[in-house]
């Protein structure tokens, strides 16, 4: 008799599930270092912003209407940084849930893998115990052909 375990399918869809998930987080997490990079390089521009501001304001000669478009370029990053800031926020509440759902995903893999190794020890154990009822029939019945 061969070991037959009832919920292998829903095993397999776990682990498929499990596989699955894993994938989308690890997209979500590329997601969120792109997203990272692209704030960091609007911070970086904005500190440059801030530099150039800085020398046009200690020149001798005040170029007001370059520094009106320094002003304005530097408030357009602002709103794209916190646009950006907001973008990485909910990326990371998306990779959070995600990671939840992988891990209650895993403990339900493992508790049906555990449950798995159970009814296979209990079949190991059910074939000893018939194997040695078998292997006593066998003795006796030639202990009682002998003793004919």
């Amino acid at each position: 008799m061969v070991f037959k375990f009832r919920l292998q399918t829903l095993l397999k869809h776990k682990e498929r599930q499990e596989k699955s998930l894993q994938l989308d987080l690890a997209a979500l997490r590329e997601a969120h270092r792109q997203e990272c990079l692209v704030l960091t390089a609007l911070e970086e521009e904005q500190k440059a912003q801030q530099r150039l501001l800085r020398e046009r304001q200690t020149m001798g000669r005040l170029d007001i209407p370059a520094i009106g478009l320094i002003l304005g370029y530097m408030e357009l990053l602002q709103a794209k940084e916190a646009s950006q800031r907001d973008a990485i926020a909910i990326l990371e509440q998306k990779i959070e849930r995600r990671r939840e759902e992988l891990v209650a995903v895993m403990r339900e893999r493992k508790t049906i893998e555990k449950l798995r190794e159970r009814q296979y020890e209990s079949y190991l154990l059910d074939q000893k115990r018939l194997e040695s009822k078998v292997t006593d029939e066998i003795s006796m019945s030639q202990y009682n052909r002998r003793a004919r």
